[in-house]
């Protein structure tokens, strides 16, 4: 990710045809940490040398620990449209043939409802992994914290989902004999957070 900085649009269009591509397996873990932009083979030269003088020019921290010389890094950011094709990285959480739809997948602040409300789930969880990622608006989408601690709770997130995207779909909450069984939940979420505090960030 460059510092504090979004995509711009037709950067960020590029980057998501080749990410969807990627995803023919269960990813579950598709969040911007995991993209890697490769750097433009026309400019790459360049970018290189420009980041070789600055480590010369103005050394990156660094300190002796024992026999080891510990080097802070020093981010390569190369002018925004001289960046190659992205890809997909760190597989290490992917699904591939069977796989255990109730297990906890994802980073917290990018888990998709089915996995938050712990039922079962399927490959379209990467495609909202790919929805709220913070590519274009610098940042999460979805504030996870509230009440007075601060600190992550699902109803936080769920509510927040609720309040920018609408009630969350039914069919998830419909029993086998086709009794709804959601409306506990959508009560708890409105009720469990006041509208004006949501309205400030989801």
């Amino acid at each position: 990710m460059r510092d504090n900085q979004s995509f711009p649009v037709d950067l960020l269009k590029g980057i998501l045809i080749h990410l969807l591509h990627a995803l023919d397996c269960l990813h579950t873990e598709a969040n911007e940490k995991n993209i890697l932009l490769l750097l433009d083979e026309y400019s790459a030269d360049e970018s290189l040398d420009k980041f070789e003088q600055q480590e010369i020019d103005s050394p990156s921290p660094r300190k002796v620990d024992g026999e080891r010389i510990i080097h802070t890094s020093r981010r390569l950011v190369p002018h925004i449209y001289n960046y190659g094709p992205p890809t997909l990285c760190d597989s290490g959480q992917a699904r591939f043939g069977k796989y255990d739809p109730m297990i906890d997948i994802q980073p917290y602040q990018y888990r998709a409802p089915e996995a938050i409300l712990d039922i079962p789930w399927d490959e379209k969880v990467d495609i909202s992994n790919v929805g709220v990622l913070g590519l274009f608006e610098y940042g999460n989408i979805f504030n996870t914290t509230g009440g007075v601690e601060n600190k992550e709770n699902n109803i936080y997130h769920l509510a927040r989902m609720v309040a920018l995207l609408g009630l969350l779909p039914r069919t998830p909450y419909i029993e086998v004999k086709g009794t709804w069984c959601g409306n506990g939940l959508t009560r708890t979420l409105i009720s469990y957070i006041p509208w004006q505090e949501i309205g400030r960030s989801y």
